[in-house]
């Protein structure tokens, strides 16, 4: 054998031999790397109660679990986490369970694409510890056995965000039957089979967000400690889905069916919910539905919004509209809810109507849950509401909120804060309560106009045509409108409260009423290119009551029992009549009467010839005499001197009285004043 050479040795003994005090040194750094060396041993030998198809999870091997034998794909362990991450992973295993958590409390099984598990011999996943199985991305697992898929006991398994399928003897079952052994789902999709039980020997099953949707009618009881049907352990597939927490019709909205909720029995129109937004659209939706059914049950969404577009109606003999968690229902439509045997809208919860409309029919109208004195308050802000109950039109509300609105019926009624309900007289009130926008003070065919419907007043019955006011510029618009109020004693067009009010004419427009046809009790203009048609059936064609009226630049045509009237002809009653042609025919009392006076600027009586105003009769008279047949008021001739030379008076062709020539025929002309060939013409 070869002799060492001294000179030859490593260079730690040699150091340990040169000196004391190097020895001694180096003898420290010796022993410090054999205990990293050792501790870095340990830790490779860690485990952390966890077992991967037989083999215990370490510190040496977490990082990449496809070491062990059965195991494809992405698996690793995070200790600081306790995460579980299977990544398009497969796991098979015989006699060993896939998963076994023995001891890690707390675990969390992360899934990430399609995962998959086959077992033989043993369960695929047994849980002896709190786990949770979990997604963030739309994760899958199935786990397949010929014992249990999936077996926990003497903890809770939460199942959350994900897609799961377990299939075997058993589907997913416990083996210690305690109280602790709940199975919570998530807003998860879960299939279960088991040939002796697909969901069973578990203390409690908690949906959240999800429901047992396979077979149908199934469900957990505590009795059998298992989901069953017709009180019998299912043992075909069950399968839980996610739902949004909303039920139309008495059937989850879900992601499969909520972008067209018409597909639910019972629904017609365009009907559809936005998770995202929590938006629920109804768009000319009829719900019609009997037995126990509730048509719109808001049963776990915080801060739904139910938007409203056109007409819809909600017909059921439950309640209409269940609220369980705070709501709102607003857009620019109108529901109306009538229930034969419950609520029109029944609020356990608070609700706030925003700009629509609303009726609500029912035994109860509006209403919270009997004695509920809390978490229920109705707030109305700038909404139509009728309500009518035959046991409580509004009632068991904590509080009622008016915004922008009032109680207008029944007069005098009020919510009462110690009754908890709208009373009159301090008693319950039963029949229709109206709850309406506070109005700008001007009503169209008796409808006041509000922040509700002034930008499209056609909405009102009885108007078409285009129609709006702007609160603004305090102007009525009216373009080509009708408004017909046929009824008795109804009217077309009042203004009680606006000074300075303008009613802007374009085009043709036409205002029919049983008594007055417009009604002026404050300053006011009528003007425009257009023309308007006043005609009431028995009282004034126009009304100015205490009010002056200019009439300017525009065509007014008049007729009624009044054509245009004060009301005792006051000094206020002031007609103006400005470069505009006016026709009044008072067939009862007077064409124009009952005015403190008659101002008229670049235009002049007409017709009958020799008419005048009479102040002190206050009226258009002729011969001493209150003219009740057509009276015309038409612009001064003498203007056409001031037309340009195109314009003269032997000009040919169609102008304006400020001398622009016209390009259209005379019957495509709107109404208003021309010169025709030199000739003054008013086209009706």
């Amino acid at each position: 054998m070869k002799k060492l050479n001294r000179n030859q040795q490593s260079v730690i003994p040699r150091l340990l031999e040169n000196s004391a005090r190097g020895g001694a040194w180096m003898r420290m750094f010796f022993m410090l790397v054999i205990m990293m060396m050792s501790s870095a041993f340990a830790m490779a030998q860690e485990t952390y109660g966890i077992k991967i198809a037989g083999e215990d999870i370490t510190g040496y091997n977490r990082y990449d679990l496809t070491e062990i034998s059965g195991v494809s794909g992405k698996v690793y362990f995070d200790p600081n986490t306790r995460t579980l991450t299977l990544d398009n992973a497969t796991i098979e295993a015989n006699d060993y369970n896939a998963i076994l958590n023995e001891t890690c409390d707390y675990l969390t099984i992360e899934l990430i694409g399609t995962n998959t598990i086959y077992v033989t011999g043993a369960a695929g996943i047994y849980l002896k510890e709190e786990t949770t199985i979990w997604s963030n991305s739309g994760g899958k697992l199935s786990v397949k056995s010929n014992g249990c898929a999936l077996l926990y006991g003497g903890c809770p398994l939460e199942i959350s965000n994900c897609w799961l399928e377990a299939e075997g003897l058993w589907g997913i079952s416990t083996n210690r039957n305690v109280e602790e052994e709940v199975l919570t789902i998530h807003n998860s999709h879960v299939e279960a089979k088991g040939s002796s039980g697909s969901i069973c020997d578990i203390a409690d099953l908690v949906l959240d967000y999800c429901s047992i949707k396979q077979p149908d009618g199934a469900w957990f009881s505590t009795l059998n400690n298992a989901v069953v049907l017709n009180g019998e352990m299912v043992t075909d597939k069950v399968v839980i889905e996610p739902y949004y927490g909303i039920k139309i019709a008495d059937v989850d909205v879900t992601k499969k069916n909520c972008k067209d909720l018409s597909v639910i029995d019972g629904v017609d129109g365009k009907m559809s919910y936005d998770p995202e937004t929590k938006t629920l659209t109804m768009e000319d939706v009829t719900i019609n539905i009997t037995g126990e059914k509730v048509g719109i049950w808001n049963r776990d969404v915080k801060g739904l919004k139910i938007n409203l577009v056109g007409n819809n109606t909600i017909t059921t003999n439950d309640a209409c509209i269940t609220i369980w968690q705070p709501s709102t229902i607003s857009g620019s439509g109108t529901l109306r809810l009538k229930s034969s045997d419950n609520c029109g809208l029944f609020l356990p919860s608070s609700l706030t109507v925003e700009g629509v409309t609303i009726y609500a029919e029912g035994e109860w109208g509006i209403s919270g849950q009997i004695f509920q004195t809390s978490g229920n308050e109705l707030t109305i802000c700038n909404a139509y509401v009728e309500a009518t109950g035959s046991s409580g039109s509004i009632c068991d509300l904590q509080n009622l909120v008016l915004d922008g609105c009032a109680i207008t019926q029944p007069v005098g009624a009020s919510f009462d804060a110690n009754s908890y309900a709208v009373v009159l007289n301090d008693k319950l009130v039963t029949d229709k309560v109206v709850i309406e926008p506070d109005s700008y003070g001007i009503y169209i065919a008796d409808k006041p106009v509000t922040t509700l419907n002034c930008k499209d007043l056609t909405s009102i019955y009885g108007v078409s045509g285009n129609a709006s006011y702007d609160p603004d510029t305090r102007t009525l618009t009216l373009d080509n409108a009708t408004i017909e109020r046929n009824t008795t004693d109804g009217t077309g067009i009042v203004n009680k409260l606006v000074s300075d009010f303008t009613v802007k004419l374009i085009g043709k427009n036409t205002v029919t009423a049983d008594m007055a046809s417009l009604v002026l009790n404050q300053t006011s203009t009528i003007t425009g290119d257009g023309s308007l048609h006043l005609t009431s059936k028995r009282f004034c064609g126009l009304d100015m009551e205490s009010a002056s009226v200019t009439i300017d630049n525009t065509s007014l045509f008049v007729k009624g029992g009044y054509g245009i009237a004060g009301y005792i002809g006051a000094e206020t009653e002031v007609l103006i009549v400005r470069n505009s042609y006016v026709e009044a025919e008072g067939f009862g009392s007077g064409s124009i009467s009952l005015i403190g006076k008659l101002i008229l600027e670049d235009c002049a009586i007409t017709q009958p010839d020799g008419a005048e105003f009479d102040a002190q009769i206050r009226a258009v008279v002729l011969n001493g005499e209150v003219l009740k047949t057509k009276v015309v008021i038409e612009p001064v001739t003498n203007g056409i001197s001031d037309i340009t030379v195109d314009a003269s008076a032997n000009a040919k062709g169609i102008y304006s009285v400020t001398g622009v020539k016209q390009t259209q025929q005379w019957n495509e002309l709107p109404a208003g004043i021309y010169i025709v060939d030199g000739v003054k013409r008013v086209k009706k």
